[in-house]
């Protein structure tokens, strides 16, 4: 058969489905004025926050006195005083003052909405203006000691922390001007943006400089400390790298000699160190196992004042320098800018006793008031109601609050089981008003001899907020929520541990009779996903965390597989934690979520329980849970809400999410609430309170029936918010949607359910938007399941099962990225823990598909890796792909997503009786006959090795290599590996004659989907337009691990021939994993059985390249690469542009993917017919 030509032009390429259809654009929402994410770490610990007491402060000229942000207004004090002076009062919140050296002015930052303006206060006067227009996040302003420039940060450039500076004259700010650029690094952030930030600028004491916080050229924390000229692009100097967390906040001694600036330097708590002003090594001044922060030099350099939480929450001290300890200066007395009152608040119960609730205090203007020293918060979800921000404060039940005279509103609450309280009343300038609210309790109950038990899985004591928190304080916190257990997970916040002290205590002793506080842990790795551990007897597992590069913890290893056997060793419970922040679309939209493991753990029966309402998307998780749950596996449903439980600003409170778990009455004990919640009698929710039976069991259990039958149900709900939806919901599909009260707040209900087939039945309620006072972004509540056994059977979904195997294919592929491979090489390989996903899943269901020979096959199911761009990006050479897309946008038209219809397509399938223990080998055969026919005598074979086979019709010579032929072996083998337990490790591709060619180039561009290539009579050598190289990470893969064949008849004298060079070629690009070999007395025919079954093994026994031969092979080749890049560079530098066009185009083809980006740049920079 005669050689194919696969030097196709372009525009014919990929055409087969084109589109004229553009999607209409979708309105688009408001754009945030910060583009970074993990929003709730640096809303915390960078902007300033609303605190009763002082958060940042600054030095007036004289050193006798300081202005600081308190309560959300500036204050003045001098330091042999407890009189503070207020100095504004609205209408936003104020913060971070800077007084100008000449004491004329104060500049500060202003929050009004989502923007972060730059104001300025005339101390003298009181007048005040606004300096900023930009509607960005400006922060941290700083006067120049000649007071002529203010430096400051600022989103306006791109929604990027940078900073700037603006000349300041007669009360006005110039013109900004951007000193430090943006800078997109290559480095593996996770909690960082991918561009370099600068922050806490602070100015040399000559005004030629400033020393600023970056993370240029680092992935973990906020960075070292950087010095540069205050001009514009001025190139800086890192003075010292550590690793900080938004806070260190550098100041210059006043002789400018030293840097005072806060560090967690080898500790757990930020403290203050001094460092030489040209860098070296710091000392720390203070210590101690709290929070020092914010430190500001007195100009007189005689003292040191800073902010501490050492008590818990935030009060000013100074330090004299050189001096003892610090003191504290407490403003005990204020004298404010408007007539005032008291507030005198009392909170009850039902018995008339004091008692702890979540309180808000607004006055007219919707101004928040909060008690001297408590702790106040802000909770940041997305309301959807109002706009406005929803903050309160924890009162132990009595509290006296300064308020404005005027009308003034509190909102009580205290728990999902009470009713929430309102009150408006009048305070009179000068009195105090008594206000006596009661919250009285109305239990939920779980029958006479039971009670529900309420507990936040997910909390951090202390995760590098604003306050210092302590277990006691954790059960006031817990006790205003009305929660009964909170589980504190030790975890790590970079390389510190702030709760480390309470490793291994369990029990807390500030724990009381009605409200438990017990000490687990949260395993970090963002690759696997989170782990919570509840009940860990003895110290937290060290380290505690995976997977984080360029540490000594990059490793993958280990997994979160192992850290429950360790953990389950130690009698603890495993669960994955805030799973899924989108519903995750393994099948369509392959991509990275926070739990990824979390299948492969489930079917190993690692997890005890997960966080179905969770600092992630509830339905989403709860989407995910169904399919695991429809597999047969039982998984508890628990909640928690992450809640960073000394944070000014958070998510929610502590308890906003809770799971109750159903325990018997009689005193209150973690074990037997943990017990529960292992075997499932639990609904977890932020709102409503469910109760469930099906058949007259109670959640967690198991209902058994001999046949499909109507089975009885009953359903309860109470809420203290209107609901949208009530429903039961069994096998993952709504069965019955329940009619809410005039109030769509309750329901008490019975009735009768259809069951057909073994699987479960729960209850949820939910709505699609907020519900103050439930500060999450929707109300969302879920019973853990009922089980129901019909005949003894499992639940089975074949769906479900090929859902979670594309998970574990994905998840598969993405070991190979490069800043996990840095690590060392786990003990065992990641990939043997992956690789039975597939396996386990699908042995979940028994219906495994048909066997034997199987004809005019039709598959369903589409892969990412048959699209019309992914078959390009790694079939074309990258000129070639880079150029296609602008060829079809010039005929009008839309390229497809995928280039085939499978619903038009046949397959024949072979599939063995009986799949071996490690699962099916599987054999994708390309044709080079129109017809879908298996091979004659193959089968015994294919038994034999335990392989499947599959073929396409209609994919012969004939057809379209790229258009046809290509996708359609990805898609046969894609849909078997979802049908049938296929061992990932042998999937291969193979080919007779012109198919062998096309199996080639799939061998060649699908490295991470074969493991390796029968060529049957047809080979190229690869390097050429014909068979280009795929992209490097790809090659290398290739290079590294793909195995090839070649098998040819002994008489088929031109292919044999074309094998010799194929293989030459092959060396020459240092592949190495060949095998070749003829089959006796035939020409140009298909291999018989004995040949196939040679080449399966030759497959199967592969053997590792050499690494020392493998580096010196790359090594030649890059350096032939890099003398063809300097020649095209030369040429076209010396104005020889056509042929260096020319050479560029060569250089593409020779070296394909190898040559990109590079290639691509070029041909943007220099050449106009080139150009993607």
């Amino acid at each position: 058969m005669s050689r194919l030509s696969l030097s196709l032009p372009l525009g014919s390429l990929l055409l087969v489905l084109l589109s004229t259809r553009s999607p209409c654009a979708a309105p688009q929402p408001p754009v945030p004025a910060i583009d970074l994410p993990h929003s709730y770490y640096y809303r915390e610990l960078y902007l300033p926050q609303l605190t009763s007491g002082p958060s940042s402060l600054a030095w007036a000229p004289d050193s006798r006195a300081l202005v600081f942000s308190m309560a959300g207004s500036l204050w003045r004090q001098r330091t042999d005083s407890t009189l503070a002076e207020q100095l504004t009062d609205g209408p936003g919140y104020d913060y971070q003052p800077d007084w100008s050296p000449d004491g004329r002015y104060i500049v500060y930052v202003s929050t009004q909405g989502q923007a972060m303006e730059l104001w300025l206060l005339e101390p003298a006067s009181g007048r005040t203006r606004q300096l900023t227009h930009t509607g960005a996040v400006n922060v941290e302003p700083r006067w120049s000691p000649d007071g002529g420039r203010i430096v400051y940060v600022s989103t306006a450039y791109h929604r990027h922390f940078h900073v700037f500076a603006a000349d300041f004259r007669d009360g006005e700010l110039g013109e900004p001007a951007l000193l430090t650029g943006e800078n997109k690094s290559p480095l593996p952030r996770y909690y960082y943006s991918a561009y370099d930030h600068e922050i806490n600028p602070t100015w040399t004491r000559d005004g030629k400089s400033i020393v600023f916080v970056s993370n240029r050229g680092r992935i973990h924390g906020t960075g070292g400390l950087w010095r540069a000229a205050a001009v514009a692009g001025a190139e800086p100097v890192e003075l010292r790298y550590e690793e900080t967390s938004w806070g260190a906040r550098p100041d210059f001694s006043p002789d400018g000699a030293r840097i005072v600036y806060s560090s967690y330097l080898g500790r757990n708590w930020m403290q203050l160190w001094l460092m030489p002003a040209s860098g070296g090594e710091p000392f720390p001044l203070t210590y101690g196992e709290w929070d020092e922060t914010g430190p500001r030099w007195s100009p007189d350099g005689a003292q040191i004042a800073f902010i501490s939480n050492r008590g818990g929450d935030m009060q000013l001290r100074l330090l004299r320098f050189p001096g003892s300890d610090s003191r504290a200066l407490e403003a005990s007395n204020r004298r404010r800018l408007r007539p005032g009152g008291t507030l005198h608040l009392t909170v009850r119960d039902e018995q008339g006793s004091l008692t702890a609730a979540r309180a808000v205090v607004t006055d007219a203007s919707g101004r928040f008031y909060a008690p001297a020293h408590a702790w106040t918060h802000h909770a940041e979800f997305d309301r959807n109601e109002q706009p406005f921000e929803a903050r309160y404060f924890h009162t132990a039940g009595d509290d006296v609050i300064e308020v404005p005279a005027g009308t003034v509103s509190i909102e009580l609450m205290k728990g999902l089981a009470r009713a929430p309280e309102r009150r408006t009343v009048e305070v009179r300038a000068g009195s105090t008003t008594q206000v006596d609210l009661a919250l009285p309790a109305r239990p939920w109950l779980d029958g006479s001899e039971r009670r529900w038990v309420s507990a936040d899985v997910h909390v951090h004591m202390n995760y590098g907020g604003h306050y210092r928190n302590t277990p006691a304080h954790l059960v006031l916190q817990a006790q205003a929520e009305d929660l009964d257990i909170v589980e504190n997970l030790i975890v790590n916040k970079e390389q510190r541990i702030p709760d480390i002290a309470s490793s291994g205590v369990g029990l807390d002793p500030a724990s009381t009779a009605g409200t438990l506080v017990v000490h687990g842990q949260e395993f970090h790795t963002s690759y696997w996903g989170h782990l919570g551990i509840l009940g860990l007897r003895g110290g937290i597992l060290l380290p505690g965390y995976a997977g984080y590069p360029n540490t000594a913890a990059a490793s993958l290893s280990p997994t979160n597989a192992d850290i429950a056997d360790l953990a389950h060793a130690r009698g603890a419970l495993i669960g994955y934690v805030h799973p899924f922040e989108e519903d995750p679309q393994p099948l369509t939209r392959p991509a990275h979520t926070d739990a990824d493991e979390l299948p492969v753990d489930v079917a190993l029966g690692k997890v005890d329980y997960m966080e179905i309402v969770a600092f992630a998307d509830h339905k989403a998780t709860a989407g995910v849970w169904y399919r695991l749950l429809n597999l047969g596996f039982r998984i508890p449903a628990a909640a928690g809400t992450d809640a960073m439980a000394n944070y000014a600003t958070l998510r929610g409170p502590v308890g906003l999410n809770r799971v109750y778990a159903s325990v018997a009455n009689g005193p209150l004990r973690s074990d037997a609430w943990l017990e529960s919640l292992r075997s499932g009698r639990t609904f977890a929710t932020n709102g409503p309170l469910l109760n469930f039976s099906v058949g007259g069991r109670a959640i967690g259990s198991t209902v058994l029936l001999a046949r499909g039958q109507r089975v009885p149900f009953t359903a309860g709900l109470r809420s203290i918010v209107p609901l949208e939806h009530a429903q039961v919901v069994c096998n993952g599909r709504v069965a019955r949607e329940l009619a809410l009260g005039a109030h769509r707040d309750a329901l008490e209900v019975s009735g009768t359910l259809p069951i057909a087939q073994s699987g479960w039945c729960l209850l949820r309620a939910f709505t699609a938007g907020a519900e103050y006072p439930i500060l999450d972004n929707f109300v969302y509540a879920t019973t853990s399941p009922v089980y129901v056994s019909v005949r003894g059977e499992r639940p089975r979904s074949l769906k479900d099962a090929r859902y979670f195997e594309a998970c574990g294919t994905r998840r598969h592929h993405r070991q190979r990225e490069p800043h996990l491979r840095q690590s060392a090489r786990p003990a065992v390989p990641v990939s043997a823990r992956l690789v039975p996903l597939a396996l386990l899943l699908l042995a979940a269901h028994p219906a495994r598909g048909e066997t034997g020979l199987l004809r005019d096959v039709v598959f369903a199911d589409y892969t990412p890796l048959s699209s019309n761009l992914e078959l390009a990006r790694r079939l074309l050479t990258p000129l070639a792909a880079a150029t296609l897309p602008q060829q079809v946008a010039g005929s009008g038209k839309r390229l497809a997503e995928q280039p085939i219809e499978l619903s038009e397509e046949r397959f024949i399938v072979y599939v063995p009786a009986a799949p071996p223990r490690q699962g099916y080998g599987l054999l994708a055969f390309v044709p080079p006959w129109p017809e879908a026919s298996l091979p004659p005598r193959w089968a015994a074979t294919l038994d034999r090795q335990g392989v499947i086979f599959v073929s396409a019709a209609r994919s012969g010579n004939d057809a379209s290599v790229l258009a046809r032929r290509e996708p359609l072996a990805l898609l046969a083998a894609h849909n078997l590996m979802q049908r049938y337990p296929v061992d990932p490790e042998r999937v291969y591709v193979g080919g007779f004659s012109g198919g062998a060619r096309v199996a080639m180039r799939l061998a060649l561009g699908y490295p991470d989907l074969f493991r390796g290539a029968i060529l049957n009579a047809g080979s190229d050598p690869i390097g050429g337009a014909e068979i280009p190289l795929p992209p490097r990470d790809l090659f290398m893969r290739f290079q590294s691990s793909t195995r090839i064949v070649y098998v040819t008849g002994e008489r088929d004298d031109p292919h044999v021939s074309d094998d010799s060079v194929s293989m030459q070629s092959m060396r020459h690009w240092c592949v190495f994993g060949l095998e070749s070999f003829t089959t006796p007395f035939v020409g140009h025919t298909v291999a018989d059985a004995a040949a196939l079954s040679r080449a399966l093994e030759a497959l199967r026994a592969r053997t590792p390249t050499d690494p020392d031969k493998l580096a010196r092979c790359r090594s030649t080749i890059e350096s032939e690469l890099a003398k063809s890049f300097q020649r095209v560079e030369a040429l076209n530098a010396g104005g020889r542009g056509t042929e260096a066009e020319k050479l560029l185009r060569q250089l593409d083809e020779r070296f394909g993917g190898l040559a990109a980006p590079r290639s691509l740049e070029l041909a943007r920079k220099y050449f106009t017919s080139s150009r993607p």
